[in-house]
């Protein structure tokens, strides 16, 4: 992976950790956020300001990321949150060093953390019309951009939608320079990868979804025979399948991130 070209070559560029390019500290004061696959940190490359994502040592060896580096080389787009590079820790302590991914800063956090605090806070705050109306659009300009290079994203929620400059919580409005970008591509699938199996790829909701429910998921994925289809629970995720005999198509992944837009537009 320790590439030294740029995107322009579908290759995402290595930065040397001993470069003094790219600045950092994992500490809580610098801590954005943390997922499943690992945390993420305010950091500086080249003096800008960055986000990165320590990986989790056994997930940055996973097929997953590699996949997620591929996919973020291959989408170029101003709607889409862009990976700037790709480094790792040194190793200490005796263990292993750990992948690091460098994304462009989005100041404004994610949609659904912004909506959420909005919700919990009451008084009927809601986003206004015109700044939803934004949202949606970068949301589906970089949606398509993704259907354009022949891959489908997975995981089109809330989550993955990142503002590029905070939302106005007391009168939801977006400010005009703001910008709404598409994120995450750890469960997209593309053409070039069309020999990875459905039950490593699939879609966001078959890995668990939202916290472990399924409203984004189409509902031909589900299994057709299986008699409780309505109560799935992130338990029984083993239980939900393409309704294909044969594992699902880029073109039905693409089709399932309609559904998922669709069901974003609700929330």
């Amino acid at each position: 992976m320790r590439q030294n070209g740029g995107v322009e070559n579908g290759t995402l560029p290595y930065i040397e950790a001993e470069s003094g390019r790219l600045r950092w500290r994992e500490s809580a004061d610098s801590m954005l956020g943390m997922g499943s696959s690992g945390a993420v940190y305010r950091g500086e490359l080249d003096g800008e300001v960055v986000a990165i994502k320590k990986v989790h040592a056994s997930f940055g060896r996973h097929s997953q990321f590699e996949r997620e580096l591929h996919h973020y080389a291959l989408v170029r787009n101003p709607n889409i949150v862009q990976c700037l590079g790709i480094s790792t820790t040194s190793a200490s302590g005796g263990g292993g060093a750990s992948s690091l991914l460098i994304l462009e800063m989005m100041g404004g956090g994610c949609v659904y953390d912004v909506v959420s605090r909005m919700f919990h806070r009451g008084g009927g705050a809601l986003v206004e019309c015109k700044s939803v109306v934004r949202i949606a659009s970068s949301v589906a300009k970089g949606l398509l951009a993704v259907h354009n290079a022949s891959m489908a994203h997975g995981d089109i929620r809330l989550h993955n939608v990142l503002l590029t400059n905070p939302l106005d919580e007391r009168t939801g409005a977006l400010a005009p320079s703001a910008r709404a970008k598409l994120a995450d591509f750890g469960l997209a699938r593309s053409s070039s990868l069309l020999n990875t199996s459905t039950a490593q790829v699939g879609h966001t909701a078959v890995r668990g979804g939202a916290g472990g429910c399924f409203y984004h998921l189409a509902p031909e994925f589900f299994q057709t025979n299986h008699p409780h289809t309505s109560h799935v629970s992130s338990s029984s995720s083993s239980s939900l399948r393409s309704s294909s005999s044969t594992p699902d198509t880029v073109s039905q992944a693409q089709q399932a991130d309609v559904y998922a837009f669709g069901v974003l537009l609700h929330e």
